[in-house]
């Protein structure tokens, strides 16, 4: 699991806020249940898979500020399969 405080917090569908996203490791059978489509792009659909690793709905990745989606999408890349579009952290 790891951690990510947001720079920027977003509400939360039951009105709170979220200040942070906690990431798990993804299942295959989570992989195989995402639609993925090209008009996603490689972020778009990395953000996908973040949603599930983080127990979070979708609209929530969609109301992320664009620095902290691109550092989440970072993030997750340590927990990603090739072939994602992500590329594992050093």
């Amino acid at each position: 699991m790891k951690t990510y405080t947001l720079s920027f917090p977003v509400n939360a569908p039951d009105g709170g806020t979220i200040t942070e996203l906690t990431l798990r490791r993804l299942k295959a059978k989570e992989m195989k249940a995402v639609d993925l489509s090209p008009a996603d792009g490689k972020v778009g659909g990395i953000l996908k898979y973040v949603a599930i690793m983080s127990n979070v709905p979708l609209a929530v990745m969609d109301e992320l500020d664009a620095a902290d989606a691109l550092q989440i999408v970072g993030e997750a890349a340590d927990f990603l399969a090739p072939g994602t579009g992500a590329t594992p952290s050093s």
